[in-house]
């Protein structure tokens, strides 16, 4: 309930053309939060649009092999 409450405000901030800045990590909600991402990992991995850079060779990077990957996640990739 409260992640929807902020995540609600977030857009109204958004719409306002408000920048927000957020650390997030559950992997399973970025597609649907953000638009832009950059994944670090003691340096930048990747950066920009969601769909180009929430990809498995990036995540591998940044997470290496002890992120978990389902099947129909892999499909995806």
């Amino acid at each position: 309930m409260s992640e929807q409450i902020i995540m609600e405000i977030l857009r109204k901030l958004k719409d306002e053309q408000k920048i927000i800045l957020i650390v997030h990590h559950d992997l399973s909600k970025v597609e649907r939060y953000f638009d832009q991402l950059l994944i670090f990992n003691k340096r930048l991995i990747a950066s920009g649009k969601t769909k180009q850079v929430f990809q498995k060779h990036n995540l591998l990077a940044a997470y290496g092999a002890h992120i978990f990957i389902s099947e129909e996640q892999e499909n995806d990739y």
